[in-house]
């Protein structure tokens, strides 16, 4: 099978639904500076931001069935 006959993932209409690793801190760097500067105008120090850890379950694992 030549190599020219395999379809990439990362081009047409699935690679475009994938984000890297650095547009994802990028776009995160972008909207923490919109953040700052919408505070800055406002003359106000911006509050603490917490940065919560990733979970990874479902909704149905999180929420314990009561019982």
């Amino acid at each position: 099978m030549e190599e020219a006959n395999i379809p990439s993932l990362s081009s047409g209409a699935i690679g475009s639904r994938f984000v890297s690793q650095d547009d994802v801190d990028s776009a995160k760097s972008r909207r923490d500076e919109q953040w700052r500067a919408a505070y800055a105008r406002l003359g106000q120090e911006p509050p603490k931001q917490v940065d919560e850890a990733y979970d990874g379950r479902s909704l149905a694992e999180v929420v314990p069935l009561g019982g």
